[in-house]
């Protein structure tokens, strides 16, 4: 992550923190939409 904070002129403090809280909300939205999907009724 650093290195492409720095190849793109970015702070890296702030691409680390970004791709933390992003790792982190598809942690928790992935359950979330799993369940959601899965309680369709899905007709074939």
């Amino acid at each position: 992550m650093s290195i492409i904070a720095v190849s793109v002129g970015r702070d890296v403090a702030f691409v680390g923190v970004h791709h933390i809280f992003r790792v982190l909300a598809a942690l928790v939205l992935a359950p979330v939409l799993v369940a959601a999907l899965s309680k369709r009724d899905i007709k074939h």
